[in-house]
């Protein structure tokens, strides 16, 4: 039988992907390791049906834990393929880096890192909106830029756009 290397989807959300380790760093998947404290807060009134309903899919969909600007918890050079889809437009610029170092370090040599962001030909907002401390999108260019500078681990990329909603 042949060993594969993980597959990871990185931000997963609502959607992970079955067959893979999904991570997303929602309050949620940490409160659902808890199920007396969800019941607490929830007698209290302190969570919404939504956020009730989002623990439980969590927990059976086996989603763990993690910041993915932080240390994922997977060893070195361990994943064949990292997938992360619409996460990034929601980091600013020292997060992406960040997460970029991260996802080369557990990426195994020649391992595939697929990033999913939203239309990068109607996402203006880089340098008008962009600061320490607001999301920010990546233009072409810019992401380019910033995988060049994830300590030199990325090749300058062009950006793929395989369709449009």
């Amino acid at each position: 039988m042949i060993e594969h290397s993980p597959r990871v989807n990185v931000g997963c959300g609502q959607t992970p992907t079955a067959g893979w380790m999904n991570f997303d760093n929602s309050p949620s998947i940490r409160l659902a390791r808890y199920p007396s404290l969800v019941a607490v807060l929830t007698a209290l009134g302190l969570l919404r049906e939504t956020q009730r309903e989002f623990i439980h899919f969590a927990k059976g969909a086996s989603i763990r834990y993690a910041d993915a600007t932080q240390r994922l918890p997977l060893p070195t050079s361990s994943v064949e393929v990292l997938y992360s889809s619409h996460m990034l437009e929601h980091l600013v610029r020292s997060e992406t880096r960040d997460f970029l170092r991260e996802a080369m370090r557990v990426l195994r040599p020649g391992g595939i890192l697929r990033l999913a962001v939203p239309d990068l030909e109607i996402c203006t907002c880089l340098d008008r909106v962009d600061s320490k401390n607001s999301p920010s999108c990546h233009a072409a260019a810019s992401f380019s830029n910033l995988a060049s500078a994830s300590a030199g681990l990325m090749k300058p990329i062009e950006p793929c756009i395989l369709a449009r909603l």
